[in-house]
């Protein structure tokens, strides 16, 4: 088979499939080989308005198969992979129209049919364009007019390319702000950059109450991690150097021995003294036991400054310095503050706890 050198489609030809045993011993044809046939055929033209009206026939009569219902959509995947073809510079050629053409009619493919699948494709071409457009994120004035000429070019309905560009760039918004917060954090140029793209995108991104507040928890990570933590006011009296950073309702708990009473009973015998009352003689010991119990202490507010760690309770009032914290751990209903000496608190509380160890370890690296 001579393979033309400078075809005008993308049908390359393929390997028929070898009879097997039974269709050897009926004397029939591999039914694939209708369409494997078909496409070889396509492979061998230059243009495909070059192939015979009647090859659909001749390969119905040698494969004693109906092509049009045995391989419509083997059929319809050939067209639209045609169709695709012939978009691969986002418009249709005069000589790509007529041969369009001549396939639909040797198809057989209504023209309903055909604007399906035709829709499809550019649905498909414009959408990877889009994706290709934004994947360096600067959508400049030139990209802009760029998309709106691809728009015209692949005959687009107007609502359909309004519908497919507003998914798709929400969807590379989303992307990009799911990459920026991977560490929890957004920095200045990560939220500069994101809200450029939706400037030059044209889109509005409507947030709710709960994005919104991760936006501003993930911007204020970032302000605490890399050194400048906002300072807030408190209705304690601190010395003039001393700032707050976070404050918060919490419970003090500290590990604190526990004594429990086991008691042992030894052999013992029952004397009867009258009806109903007996004397129990014999040995009961008693042994103490103590353990570790997290004991409630106080109730109050604590205080993250740049010096120290303050707890007003109900009762007293404590102080932690920050050169005397060895540890911090997070729980999810509190922290547990290592001390390098004294007992050691577990301040129980549950909202900000992530933001309360960022503040206080900023201030502990910070500290002198």
């Amino acid at each position: 088979m001579t393979i033309q050198t400078n075809k005008q489609h993308p049908f390359k030809p393929r390997q028929l499939v070898s009879p097997s045993f039974f269709h050897r011993m009926f004397g029939k044809l591999p039914r694939k080989n209708a369409i494997i046939d078909l496409k070889n055929a396509l492979a061998a033209t230059t243009r495909v308005s070059e192939l015979s009206n009647l090859t659909i026939v001749e390969l119905s009569n040698k494969y004693k198969v109906d092509m049009f219902k045995a391989f419509s959509k083997d059929l319809q995947r050939i067209y639209t992979d045609y169709i695709k073809y012939c978009l691969r510079d986002h418009k249709f050629s005069q000589d790509e129209a007529q041969d369009l053409s001549h396939l639909q009619q040797i198809f057989a493919i209504p023209d309903r049919q055909h604007n399906q699948i035709y829709q499809q494709a550019a649905e498909e071409i414009f959408r990877k364009a889009l994706n290709d457009i934004l994947a360096d994120s600067q959508v400049t004035a030139d990209k802009k007019n760029m998309i709106e000429s691809l728009k015209k070019d692949l005959d687009l309905p107007e609502s359909v390319s309004k519908k497919i560009f507003a998914t798709e760039t929400l969807s590379f918004l989303q992307n990009k702000l799911d990459v920026a917060l991977e560490d929890k954090m957004l920095s200045p140029e990560e939220d500069e950059e994101i809200q450029l793209l939706m400037k030059q995108l044209d889109v509005t991104v409507s947030m709710d109450n709960a994005t919104t507040e991760t936006l501003e928890r993930c911007r204020l990570m970032w302000r605490i991690v890399h050194g400048n933590p906002p300072t807030i006011d408190v209705p304690i009296k601190l010395p003039k150097k001393e700032v707050c950073y976070f404050f918060t309702d919490a419970e003090w708990h500290e590990m604190r021995k526990q004594r429990q009473r086991i008691q042992y009973a030894g052999p013992t015998m029952r004397l009867k003294i009258c009806k109903g009352v007996y004397w129990r003689m014999g040995d009961i010991a008693v042994r103490p036991v103590t353990q570790d119990v997290l004991t409630l202490i106080d109730e109050g507010t604590v205080y993250v400054t740049n010096k120290r760690l303050i707890f007003t309770g109900k009762m007293k009032n404590m102080n932690i310095s920050l050169n005397k914290i060895l540890d911090v751990t997070p729980y999810k209903d509190g922290v547990d503050i290592d001390k390098d000496s004294g007992h050691s608190p577990f301040l129980k509380f549950t909202k900000n706890i992530d933001i309360f160890c960022a503040c206080l370890a900023r201030a502990i690296q910070d500290a002198p």
